[in-house]
């Protein structure tokens, strides 16, 4: 049997887009490659709560960062399930700038998949990601995670699987960013996420894209006052219908 990678939202799939950025990166998103958390200034953190397609299921997050002299260190909590099933992670993070242009970082995680009074098994893996700026306007990366495998149980035939990442980001204004991120697990075909961010005066935020994988939509749209960002957002698969998701970040802004 094989495992799953950690799940990741769909109806604010644009979490993680905002790594190939100058201008728009968050709290979440060294979720996509860890070298992002390194272009954070100030304490953040956040909450992410989605219910999956009206359904039980529920995907949570929660996410802080913590910038320093010696680099920039992040933790990110996920939970993904419902009572007789259910995964969750615990992740460290660290990343720093390599001069102006280049950031690296790495993540940690620790990851448990529970089937309730039946079994409850558990592994550690890792990511390692790199973020570079090779145009004024533009910012690129590569990530890889969980490159040399994790098994679930000691008899070694539940593994989880790994996935490499490519991805871009063009910010024609400081308003605007324009990312797409292709992603290839293991066993999974290509999977490409494209979307667009805009912001007016750092106040409202309107984002909205689609994934290959199974052509999903999504958006979403925020507000942000004093030293809170409040989003609500919503996917739609073409069988399973909507999973409606909202965040909440806070930013110690100096």
């Amino acid at each position: 049997m094989q495992g799953q990678t950690f799940r990741n939202a769909v109806s604010a799939r644009w979490l993680g887009l905002p790594a190939y950025s100058q201008f728009q990166n968050d709290v979440f998103s060294f979720s996509a490659n860890s070298a992002a958390i390194a272009g954070l200034t100030d304490f953040t953190a956040g909450v992410f709560g989605e219910n999956r397609f009206l359904s039980e299921i529920n995907l949570f997050k929660a996410s802080m960062a913590f910038p320093s002299v010696h680099g920039n260190f992040g933790v990110q909590v996920d939970y993904f399930g419902f009572e007789q099933y259910n995964e969750s992670q615990i992740g460290f993070s660290y990343a720093r700038d390599l001069g102006t242009k280049v950031a690296v970082g790495a993540t940690f995680n620790y990851y448990n998949a529970r089937v309730s009074a039946i079994s409850s098994n558990s592994t550690v893996t890792f990511n390692a990601g790199i973020i570079w700026q090779p145009a004024e306007k533009i910012t690129a990366g590569l990530s890889a995670s969980n490159p040399i495998g994790g098994y679930l149980s000691k008899s070694g035939n539940e593994k989880l699987p790994f996935s490499y990442q490519l991805g871009m980001g063009y910010e024609p204004s400081r308003q605007i960013l324009l990312s797409a991120i292709m992603e290839y697990a293991e066993n999974l075909p290509l999977n490409v996420t494209a979307a667009f961010v805009f912001k007016y005066e750092n106040k409202f935020f309107a984002r909205g894209g689609m994934q290959s994988l199974n052509t999903s939509p999504f958006a979403s749209a925020g507000i942000a006052f004093d030293k809170f960002r409040i989003d609500l957002s919503v996917s739609h698969h073409p069988y399973l219908g909507l999973s409606p998701g909202v965040t909440i970040i806070y930013q110690n802004k100096k």
